[in-house]
């Protein structure tokens, strides 16, 4: 089940209190695709697929275009297969195997756009990768634009045409409870770390929020 598979994560990675924040950020972002994010609908190669959940294989991911995250903000599309476009922000893409990219997969539809997430070769001639800076407040971690000039679809992760949602509100959500939860551990609250827990596979966005106010007053 996808609760269980996310709460292995949870307990897995807030309960390390000793980790530098550059190394915890790219744990959790491996975490929360293989058990968060990638479901029953994805067609990546098993070989692949297997290499990810395994831990063999690195992932960055690709959402953001600008400051301000929308669907008619974003340009990235996918054609043919293939992805063109340009992520100004993605945090840990030059020590990536593979990135997972939010694009564009077709026209609107009742003014709604279809995004995919899939997943491309961060080693691919076509994707290029621009300054990566390093993050003073997450020793560890990289963080810069990467270009996607027709890099080829390996596979999507989720539901055809369905992603936006996963990508921006699901993946906030692991993210902001997986950090909040570790933080919770590191000074003690089991209260918060418990309630973390709880909201990370609760579908009531109530919990998500509560969790995150009492993080943010007393972690």
């Amino acid at each position: 089940m996808k609760e269980e598979g996310i709460l292995k994560v949870y307990d897995e990675l807030t309960c390390v209190s000793e980790v530098e924040a550059g190394t915890l950020l790219h744990n959790i972002i491996q975490g929360i695709v293989s058990y968060g994010l990638i479901d029953e609908n994805t067609d990546i190669p098993k070989e692949i697929l297997g290499s990810i959940l395994s831990n063999k294989k690195k992932v960055a991911i690709g959402v953001g275009e600008g400051a301000y995250t929308s669907p008619s903000s974003l340009r990235t599309l996918i054609e043919n297969g293939k992805v063109t476009g340009k992520k100004n922000f993605i945090s840990g893409a030059d020590k990536a195997d593979y990135i997972v990219v939010l694009a564009r997969s077709g026209d609107q539809v009742n003014g709604i756009y279809p995004f995919d997430a899939v997943l491309v070769d961060a080693h691919s001639h076509n994707v290029k990768l621009g300054p990566q800076k390093d993050l003073i407040a997450l020793p560890g971690l990289t963080h810069g634009p990467v270009m996607f000039e027709g890099a080829e679809v390996i596979g999507r992760i989720s539901a055809k045409g369905l992603a936006w949602d996963l990508m921006t509100k699901k993946l906030r959500k692991y993210e902001d409870l997986l950090i909040g939860g570790w933080a919770a551990n590191k000074y003690g609250n089991k209260h918060i770390h418990n309630l973390c827990r709880e909201a990370i596979v609760s579908p009531e966005p109530r919990l998500w929020i509560e969790a995150m106010q009492q993080v943010e007053k007393d972690p």
